[in-house]
Order: C-alpha cells, then structure tokens, then sequence
C-alpha cells in the first residue's frame, strides 16, 4: 500500500512524440480510478473529458464510482496514482506503465501450502491493458517509465516479507488498491483501460501502524489519528517519517505524470 502523507520533488522525462501531441482519430472521454483524494487533486482540474473518482480504499465504492463514470459515457478507462514496489531497487517516483494487471486475493502469504493454489487463482485473474493505449503512454514517459505486471489488491501490503513473497509468487513489478478494478470493468465493459503508477514506499519500506492508521473514511489523512497511533506506538515514528519523505517525492512525479499525460492527449 501507498500512503499519501506530504508533498515535494523534480522530474525529469519529455514527450517523446514529435508534435508532444498524441493524435487522437476521435474525441476520448477519460474516467480515472485513484486511491486518495490527494491524488485525485494532483492528477490536475476535471472537465468534460476528464474525470476522477476515488475508491476511498474501498473496493465495492471503487467499483461502484468507476462504473458511474462509464455510465456517463466514459470510453476510455485509467488507473493513475501512486504504488508500492514489489520488485526490489525500486525508488520512489518511479514510473510503472501496467502492460497487464492481476487480481490478488488475501491469503496467507508465509503459508507455503497456499502458494502453489495462490499461484493458480492468480494466473485466471489477470487483464492485459489495451495494446494501442499501452504503446501510446510508453511514447510519452520513455525511458523513464518501466513497463511490466502490475497487481492489485483490496487490502494493504505493508510488510516487506509479503511485497518479497507477492514478487516471487507473481512477478509483478508493483502493487495497489484500483488497478484491478479497472481492469475488471474495462474488460466487463469492452472498453480500452490502462494503468500509470508511481513508486510511493520501495520494496524494502516497512508501512508502521501508524501510517496505515492516518487514512479517514474518504482517505484524507487525519493528522489527529496519526498522533493518536503514534502515542500508542513511539516506534513507529522512523518508519513514518521515511514513509512521509517517499511519498512526497511520489506525489510531485505524479503531478508531472498527469500533467503530461494530458497534455499528450487533449
């Protein structure tokens, strides 16, 4: 899980498309999932043709905001926001471009005896991303974006144990809470999807109690639950200022990513 605590950083990637324009053959209506609503401002003011909605950490409300916005005539279908590395080395603010998403559901992961019936129930729930929307927002990010299998969640990861034995297991470069929402709906509903996310928390970043408990009903962080679970739990302090640092720098490459994005495809 990816938790959005502050804000701060530079990025550095250009349009790689000759006009910094990708031509469109018809007019597109985007309809984005996120996770936080803070990632919801950052992705830049909604219009006509650009519109997103939260899943407030929530899969049901997820899905059901999600399908509100096909409903009202979205064609084209986004998860944008920020993740948490499965694949070691990964530093926050790096750029994942899904090439395919694959659902996740709660097991014991230290249970040995379920890895193998994991393993199976996985590889029956993955999506593959559009193909002609995967190879355009590869254009635009380039070399800075890794492109690969992004899984999805309906609950936190935060142990680094289990973001290790999920990559094992998987595969997959980085984990959230919506991009396997969109996946499903854009396969249910015959609609193109795709999903752009930022490096928030490495491989290696412990999520303290402390972190996950911030997050209100609408996933706004409540500065008075982050002292009330810090009171309880001292030690989580260290973890949660370097959880603070790396989201900062995911939130400012964010910006930049949907500003971009955008721009690309007005």
């Amino acid at each position: 899980m990816s938790l959005v605590l502050f804000g701060a950083c530079n990025l550095k990637y250009k349009l790689l498309t000759g006009s910094g324009t990708l031509e469109m053959s018809e007019e597109i209506k985007i309809g984005i999932l996120t996770g936080l609503t803070a990632e919801a401002r950052a992705l830049g003011k909604q219009s006509d043709n650009f519109s997103v909605v939260t899943s407030a950490a929530d899969a049901t409300r997820g899905t059901d905001r999600l399908r509100g916005l096909i409903n009202n005539g979205a064609t084209l279908l986004g998860s944008v926001g920020v993740a948490g590395a499965l694949k070691p080395g990964y530093k926050p603010g790096q750029i994942i471009v899904a090439s395919s998403v694959m659902t996740h559901s709660t097991l014991n992961l230290t249970d040995e005896a379920h890895k193998n019936e994991a393993n199976k129930h996985l590889k029956n729930v993955a999506y593959d991303a559009d193909k002609i929307w995967l190879s355009k927002i590869k254009d635009i990010f380039g070399e800075d974006a890794d492109s690969g299998l992004l899984l999805g969640v309906d609950k936190p990861i935060s142990k680094p144990s289990e973001k290790n034995n999920l990559h094992l297991l998987t595969g997959a470069l980085a984990v959230d809470m919506e991009s396997h929402i969109v996946a499903k709906l854009g396969a249910e509903s015959d609609l193109p999807w795709f999903a752009i996310r930022v490096i928030s928390d490495p491989a290696e970043r412990r999520i303290p109690e402390a972190a996950l408990a911030a997050i209100g009903s609408e996933r706004e962080v409540s500065v008075a639950r982050v002292i009330w679970a810090l009171l309880r739990r001292p030690v989580d302090f260290p973890a949660l200022m370097g959880v603070a640092g790396e989201t900062s720098i995911a939130m400012r490459y964010l910006k930049r990513v949907g500003r971009d994005f955008r721009a690309a495809t007005k």
